[in-house]
């Protein structure tokens, strides 16, 4: 049977025969150049034995590859007490080895089955007797009419994989090869399918095959990395493309990156998931958190994960909160990560802690207190619905000496907390419904141990009626909260009164309704737009001297394509701000249904907003940025620091703005454009400008057109510190940051290829 080369430019031509008369025919299935240099070729004999040729550049056999097994330049390989192999394809791997896989069939038999099978060889073809104290594994997965295996590799993680056909969908197999483990399992949830081929890109399997064959359509898939620990798998069953998403909260970080958290919301997962990943500061997605920018969890013990809370520790590893689901009901489980995303093995069992009422339990908030304590508002249900706050140490044990349900229980016959969040003093503030004949809204405030604070309304708690006077179906409820500068507290929420059914609510420090505003009665009540079936609010922040809130609601609740997201700006007066778009109103239009669940304050009048928006029946996750560049002012200057800190985690105070743009990015993971903010402030050559004022951090491409700068092709910028500013402000990346009360100058030097240079200078006032 021949492999000829055509002899052109003196190429090297030869035939080859591969034991003629023999009852199977003689194949060759694959070619692969080697990183060493030459061509190894994969085939059968015609006795059905594995074959191996190694060619030089100039077409001749290397007679010494392959051992024992070569004569006459030929390697014939034979599987152990296997009659028939059909190996069709192979790979070299980083180290040299080569990686082969096929099927084989232990008899001559015609009715006897083909199993799928796997080599590994080192680089002189000999059988590696490391794996599998042989270097051949045989599984127990039947090869229906022994089809051809195309594409076999190895990630990182030292699995192998390879496409498997027997399944009746896209499925691979996986070969541990510390203890030569074969495992077969299916892709995806989709319909009937197949595998045809494999590849790996940046440590993910690339799928090439099939999704029905009834009607077939070509499929390109990409899997992502396979077990972070025993407990929890980072699971290869979805199609990136496809992956829904609901972003729930977005973390400022100090370094200006941004974390993002969510659930997966696709059928293709058949469940939810939690969903970590990480932007830079210009929106691309951080590739060097988790896997390529993101991490996937699910639990083999619960059917599902729905994310509900996210904090961050003062050491940058992340806590995730969840609501775990299985087969007998609800459990809260508590997750920490390292800050790139990897699972903690440190913390609790495997990187995780679950606890259990001892009835289905509703987790909806998490805090990290300064001793780095975890608190957890906790929903208890059903016989009697009623709220708990739990307290775990930091290394995730339940704290048994924080009793933070029983003063819950005396808020009335049921109650439910929806957040929580600490204020200046370490204590507990809440909010939530309470029923006390009929819900009513609820804010709280407890003392760090667990017990109710007589000093803020007098019993630690007000309820506010935010329903029509005298009707029959109360259901109050407040679902966020900020604590402003001041220590006051607005919160968000909503009531059964017909078209205006969300609310804001306003408190003084002590608890009490603040009936200071226009409205007299401290609640503004409104409609974030008609003709609302369902409607909620569900984030606020605080805007300068009013607040921004966002929401979403649907004309038709069973339709995700008629929900519509919603945001909304409140004066300090509590009324909505009639500058603000229509009368204080924005609907977004997003090409589509959409809502949004998170709004995070990152610098003066700038906000990131997150949420998803559904395209082609898909929900995906969408970050956008909102507000505007603070106004420049010469003579007044801005603390480093302007974000107060009871409205975001202590570690999460971010250090450097987000340039302004409202255009939603909806691939996944989430990826918003780079625009830089504006200095409106010239400068002038061999002069420093007029100061003007640090926000909170101010990049080089902003300094570089405050100052009239352009970098020409080839040409390069240097910006550095003066000496006197040394202990001000510093140059970190693409940025000037400032770090301390003063003036901050900076200088920039453009050299060109012509070797001439152009430099220029500016001063900052940074005040603390």
């Amino acid at each position: 049977y021949p492999l000829i080369d055509l002899k052109r430019a003196g190429y090297f031509v030869k035939e080859f025969v591969f034991q003629p008369g023999q009852s199977a025919l003689p194949e060759l299935y694959e070619l692969k150049y080697l990183a060493a240099g030459g061509i190894l070729a994969l085939g059968r004999t015609g006795a059905s034995e594995m074959l191996l040729l190694k060619f030089n550049s100039q077409g001749i056999l290397d007679e010494s590859f392959g051992g024992v097994n070569n004569v006459g330049g030929m390697v014939t390989v034979s599987f152990p007490n296997q009659t028939y192999t059909r190996i069709t394809t192979m790979n070299e791997l980083p180290n040299g080895d080569i990686a082969f896989a096929g099927a084989v069939k232990e008899t001559t038999a015609y009715s006897e089955d083909w199993f799928y099978a796997m080599a590994l060889f080192n680089e002189n073809g000999v059988a590696k007797t490391s794996f599998n104290a042989t270097g051949f594994l045989v599984t127990n997965v039947v090869a229906t009419s022994h089809p051809g295996v195309h594409g076999i590799v190895r990630r990182e993680s030292g699995n192998f994989h390879f496409p498997v056909g027997s399944t009746g969908a896209v499925s691979l197999m996986t070969v541990n090869p510390t203890n030569a483990i074969a495992s077969w399992s299916v892709v995806t949830y989709a319909a009937a399918g197949k595998a045809n081929n494999i590849a790996l890109q940046n440590n993910k399997l690339v799928i090439g095959g099939l999704l029905d064959n009834t009607n077939p359509a070509s499929v390109l898939m990409r899997a992502r990395d396979t077990a972070a620990s025993d407990f929890l798998i980072q699971q290869d069953q979805y199609r990136e493309l496809d992956m829904g998403l609901e972003i729930r909260e977005l973390l400022p970080l100090s370094d200006g990156k941004i974390l993002g958290f969510g659930t997966t919301e696709a059928s293709i997962f058949g469940n939810n998931q939690i969903v970590l990943f990480r932007l830079n500061s210009s929106g691309a997605i951080d590739r060097t958190f988790g896997t390529d920018g993101v991490t996937l969890v699910s639990n083999d013990e619960f059917i599902e994960l729905d994310a509900t809370g996210i904090a961050i520790r003062t050491d940058q590893k992340i806590v995730v909160l969840s609501e775990a689901r299985h087969a007998d009901g609800r459990n809260v489980v508590l997750l920490r990560f390292t800050a790139d995303g990897t699972l903690d093995s440190t913390f609790g069992s495997l990187g995780i802690t679950s606890y259990d009422s001892g009835e289905s339990d509703y987790p909806t908030s998490l805090v990290i207190d300064s001793e780095q304590r975890i608190l957890v508002a906790n929903n208890r249900c059903c016989d009697a619905p009623r709220a708990a706050i739990l307290r775990f140490t930091p290394n995730g044990q339940l704290d048994t000496g924080f009793d933070g349900a029983t003063a819950l229980a005396t808020l009335g016959d049921s109650n439910n907390v929806s957040q929580m969040k600490l204020d200046a003093n370490q204590k507990i503030v809440l909010v939530g419904s309470a029923v006390t004949s009929g819900s009513l809204a609820l804010v709280a405030r407890l003392l760090p141990n667990g017990q109710l604070d007589s000093g803020f309304s007098e019993d630690g708690f007000t309820l506010v009626d935010l329903d029509d006077v005298g009707t029959a179906n109360k259901y109050s409820y407040l679902e966020d909260f900020v604590i402003t500068t001041t220590g006051k507290i607005a919160a968000i929420g909503g009531g059964n009164t017909p078209n205006k059914r969300e609310a804001v609510v306003f408190f003084k420090t002590n608890g009490n309704l603040d009936v200071s505003g226009t409205n007299q009665t401290g609640i503004t009540r409104f409609a974030s737009a008609s003709d609302v079936d369902y409607a909620e609010l569900n984030s606020i922040a605080q805007d300068g001297d009013g607040f921004l809130v966002v929401g979403g609601g649907a004309v038709d609740q069973s339709s995700l394509n008629s929900v519509f997201a919603t945001v909304v700006r409140f004066g300090s007066n509590g009324l909505l701000d009639s500058d603000f778009d229509n009368g204080g109103i924005h609907l977004p239009d997003l090409n589509g249904g959409a809502a949004f669940s998170t709004v995070t304050p990152v610098s003066l009048q700038q906000y990131l907003v997150g949420g998803f928006v559904v395209e082609n029946g898909i929900m995906r996750g969408v970050v956008m940025r909102i507000g505007a560049p603070a106004p420049i002012d010469p003579v007044t200057t801005v603390p480093v620091t302007t974000v107060p800190a009871t409205t975001v985690p202590v570690t999460t105070v971010p250090v450097t703005t987000v340039p302004a743009t409202t255009v939603p990015v909806t691939t996944v993971p989430v990826v918003a454009a780079a625009v830089a903010p504006k200095i409106a402030q010239d400068a002038t050559v061999s002069a420093e400008s007029a100061p003007v004022k640090l926000v909170i951090a101010v990049s080089q491409a902003t300094i570089l057109k405050n100052m009239k700068l352009t970098v020409p092709k080839g040409g390069v910028a240097t910006f550095s510190i003066a000496k006197s500013s040394a202990k001000v402000c510093k140059v970190v990346k693409k940025q000037v940051l400032g770090t301390a009360i003063g003036t901050c100058r900076v200088s920039v030097t453009i050299k060109t290829t012509s070797k001439k240079s152009v430099t220029k200078s500016m001063a900052f006032k940074v005040s603390g």
